[in-house]
């Protein structure tokens, strides 16, 4: 038997159009086993008894697995949480009752790619195979559809849900370098800490994430951090005033950067407006 072989793009965008796309392949090394050893037997007879197409497809998506696997790894909580929900969506537009027809073009696909074009006339009737064909490709394709949302709920649940045991401790240790000023990193920490985490506005894993990005890093993440159940932006630019005048003590003309702090880092606020209040000498209220 062949070994499967498929396209993935460097980076999934949509795990299910990429299943869906990959019926081309599964058709074709089904097809071939069945042919290459010239098996006498009924062709469907012989796909459904050795499991050719439900085995075709364990191999797509054990291989958008491991990529997605891959892919995962290096982004924060914010962006897993985001990639997570576009699957959901993109899992509901790709629902395979809903996709009869584009699983009907891929079989149509492989069999102009096999030199049969006589099925693009337009007085082309399938026969009785190429209909129970396709009825078994789609009845395959339904039950991988199902098995990728599992596999992805079990991913979602690995990357984001945290077990109790690991989520402590809540430490209040830094887990960053600063490089941004000459402030201690427990102090800045504390500080945040303070302002964001014990209101309920970020976790503390949000919290470590969002403080090695802006003080050890220094780069914007290509997904902001988000701010949650904040009461106003004011209570906001607060927490940021007060560590820029009370903690890092620094002078006028250093404002930009650390507006930056909040405006180039959190979604829903930007740092021209915020350099705005500054320069007016905002009163931050204690």
């Amino acid at each position: 038997m062949k070994k499967l072989s498929i396209e993935i793009p460097k980076y999934i965008e949509n795990l299910f159009e990429e299943l869906e796309d990959n019926i081309v392949y599964v058709i074709h090394y089904s097809e071939s086993e069945f042919y290459e050893f010239d098996i006498k037997a009924n062709h469907l007879e012989y796909l459904i008894k050795n499991k050719s197409i439900e085995n075709n497809f364990q191999s797509v998506i054990r291989s958008l697995k491991l990529h997605l696997l891959e892919q995962l790894k290096n982004k924060n909580t914010t962006e897993l949480t985001s990639f997570f929900e576009k699957q959901k969506i993109h899992s509901d537009t790709f629902l395979p009752i809903n996709r009869k027809k584009e699983i009907y073009n891929q079989y149509l696909i492989q069999n102009i790619a096999s030199g049969d074009e006589s099925i693009l006339t337009s007085n082309y009737n399938l026969s009785k195979y190429e209909r129970q064909f396709i009825k078994l490709i789609f009845d395959e394709y339904s039950l991988a559809y199902n098995q990728l949302n599992k596999e992805l709920s079990s991913l979602k649940s690995q990357f984001i849900s945290t077990p109790t045991s690991l989520q402590k401790p809540a430490q209040d240790t830094p887990t960053f370098e600063n490089k941004f000023d000459n402030v201690s990193p427990i102090e800045i920490y504390k500080h945040f800490k303070n302002g964001l985490v014990d209101k309920g506005y970020l976790t503390v894993e949000e919290l470590n994430e969002y403080l090695k990005a802006a003080f050890e890093l220094k780069t914007t993440p290509e997904i902001l951090f988000k701010l949650k159940h904040t009461p106003t932006k004011q209570n906001i630019y607060t927490v940021f005033y007060t560590y820029y005048k009370d903690v890092a003590q620094k002078k006028h003309n250093t404002q930009e950067q650390y507006t930056a702090l909040l405006g180039d880092f959190f979604e829903g606020y930007k740092t021209k407006t915020i350099q705005t209040n500054w320069a007016r000498d905002y009163k931050a209220k204690r």
